[in-house]
């Protein structure tokens, strides 16, 4: 499975004014809905709202990802919004919000993981992400994930990542206090450094 097979074009926004973390949570809830897999929208909300009482999901850049894994959700989905003008998105925040991924996960597995994973990898090239910012199409957003998608891992499924039996294999310990989304960060930092 690919990033881009689990976005429709209905569930990006671009330019979206919102004032508030409320807002913005309101609107990825709707852009979530329009894949249909969400059984129960104000279960999905809570779950997002409980998992931002943890940490934020803001990441840096300008970029944060908001994720919830909940019973309410049949099948895995992303949406994503950008924001006409930048946002506090949680007041801890060192930066403000302006490109925003929602991921909806089912609640049995470690789905949510790897798609987080490969998010994160692919928000490591700043090219990329302005790339996203500079789209002016749901379509032309898409395709930019696809093409970096595909320049990054190929074919590979973000589900299925096999270890190479070639070569170096490198362990590095990460911890964070912000969440998993900056261990992949780091992971990414460190294949770029290498």
């Amino acid at each position: 499975m690919r990033i881009t097979e689990l976005f429709t074009a209905q569930s990006i926004a671009l330019d979206e004014a919102a004032a508030d973390q409320a807002q913005i949570i309101d609107r990825l809830v709707e852009l979530q809905a329009t894949h249909g897999n969400i059984t129960d929208r104000e279960a999905y909300k809570k779950a997002l709202y409980a998992r931002e009482a943890e940490a934020s999901t803001y990441v840096d850049n300008g970029i944060t990802v908001p994720h919830a894994r909940t019973a309410c959700v049949t099948r895995p989905s992303l949406a994503a919004m950008r924001l006409a003008a930048p946002v506090q998105y949680n007041a801890e925040d060192d930066g403000k919000t302006d490109l925003l991924f929602a991921i909806a996960a089912p609640e049995n597995g470690s789905l949510h993981i790897d798609m987080l994973a490969r998010m994160m990898q692919m928000l490591m090239n700043d090219d990329f992400v302005e790339k996203l910012r500079a789209a002016k199409t749901p379509a032309e957003f898409l395709a930019a994930i696809d093409v970096q998608e595909d320049a990054q891992f190929g074919e590979e499924s973000f589900t299925q990542q096999e270890i190479p039996q070639q070569g170096y294999r490198v362990l590095a310990v990460t911890a964070c206090p912000n969440g998993i989304a900056h261990t992949y960060m780091a992971a990414e930092a460190l294949t770029k450094a290498g």
